[in-house]
């Protein structure tokens, strides 16, 4: 099997004797119901799945996004949005289940004029419904587990996941037309669960910059960023530890910590920070949109240290905004040293240390450079046109109108 990393982003070898769907969608594509529970805002379904229903809408599709959310939010033009609610929102454990008979109900008139069903997540009962509804229906599903069938992501809430792995999600998995996996490293995940399904692996997509950034700012401190989920498996612990070692060393740098803190996971990194006696980290919080894209613009350096990912889409995020990365071991993107744009670390502290201070030593030029060589890559191979092209052909399989893409693994 090939490694992992080496594979982020590229197709599969074609399988003997199946032909490459080539062309996007057309007039009469069909209809495709995705669900994606949130428990939260309408804006926190994954943009992945917004800019996949998006393009499909301009194919020839008739697109229709469900999801569990506690307020409509905005409309997206070209396909319908439904949001429904979640009765047991004011449950704390029961919550984050999305409860919500009303999105059942509606589901299962849906399906009656649907083609195709991608479900994301698990360990939700919207997921449950739309994989139960699609097999009642007699209608092909598509399972995207999003990276919650790693092993590291396992271990949280272990007790309530074997409940409902043995009461619906492996046989929704197993029953699935096909899995999706992000990455290599997720696909080896989902088959050493023993899971036979067929696995389409398509990376996600990135939207580029408008126009290429200029160069990091001329006055100031210098900046690595992280930025994603504050939760203990992202690693964040590791890189306060290992910035402690050499924050002294490099004056002209400050760490950036960026994302929405998982319970109280926030305070419990400021504390190690305090404890440390560091005084050049700053914890930002949510930053989305033009937020985000003014942090990307103004970062030297992206560190994502996690001790599991299935594919981590913050890291060609940063390349498209110039941005080298270090990245851990534990995550797809061992392609960063050999494309020229990163380094691909030990996924504990003193290798962590030892990258940082490596590329914070770098003249702004050389970053620079580094940082245009993965924003090219990003271009060749990570631009949402060419991934959701890539996810129209399975869907075109899975309906039963052409043969199977090269992407998909049936061994």
């Amino acid at each position: 099997m090939h490694e992992m990393q080496r594979d982020v982003g590229d197709r599969v070898a074609t399988n003997s004797g199946h032909r490459i769907a080539t062309a996007a969608g057309s007039a009469g594509a069909g209809a495709i119901v995705h669900v994606a529970p949130t428990g939260g805002p309408l804006r926190d379904v994954p943009n992945n799945v917004l800019q996949t229903c998006r393009i499909l809408s301009t194919w020839g599709w008739r697109v229709t996004m469900m999801t569990v959310a506690d307020a409509p939010g905005a409309r997206h033009p070209g396909y319908r949005t439904e949001t429904f609610a979640n009765v047991l929102a004011r449950a704390p454990i029961l919550a984050k289940f999305c409860v919500s008979p009303s999105l059942a109900l509606s589901l299962r008139k849906t399906l009656r004029d649907t083609d195709v069903v991608h479900a994301h997540g698990l360990w939700f009962l919207p997921n449950a419904h739309a994989a139960n509804g699609a097999r009642r229906a007699g209608k092909p599903y598509m399972i995207s587990p999003h990276g919650m069938l790693a092993p590291e992501a396992l271990k949280f809430g272990i007790a309530q996941k074997r409940i409902f792995w043995w009461a619906h999600q492996r046989r929704a998995l197993e029953r699935a037309t096909c899995l999706h996996a992000a990455s290599e490293q997720e696909y080896r995940d989902i088959r050493a669960l023993g899971l036979k399904t067929p696995v389409a692996i398509i990376p996600h997509g990135v939207e580029p910059p408008a126009a290429t950034q200029g160069s990091r700012p001329a006055s100031g401190d210098r900046i690595v960023l992280s930025l994603g989920r504050l939760h203990p498996i992202k690693g964040l612990d590791l890189l306060i530890a290992a910035w402690a070692r050499i924050e002294k060393d490099h004056p002209g740098w400050r760490l950036q910590i960026a994302g929405p803190s998982e319970g109280d996971y926030e305070s419990a990194l400021r504390g190690l920070a305090a404890s440390a006696g560091l005084a050049r980290i700053q914890f930002l919080g949510p930053r989305i949109g033009p937020e985000k894209a003014e942090i990307f613009a103004a970062a030297s350096l992206f560190a994502l240290p996690s001790r599991s990912e299935n594919f981590a889409l913050t890291v060609p995020e940063a390349l498209s905004y110039c941005v080298p990365v270090i990245a851990s071991k534990e995550t797809p993107w061992s392609a960063l040293p050999e494309k020229g744009c990163g380094w691909w670390v030990g996924q504990d502290v003193e290798a962590l240390a030892a990258a940082l201070a490596r590329a914070m030593r770098l003249p702004p030029d050389e970053l620079r450079r580094m940082g245009e060589r993965g924003r090219d890559w990003v271009a060749e191979e990570f631009t949402w046109e060419g991934i959701v092209r890539r996810l129209d052909a399975v869907y075109r399989w899975m309906r039963g109108d052409a043969d199977a893409p090269c992407d998909l693994r049936f061994e």
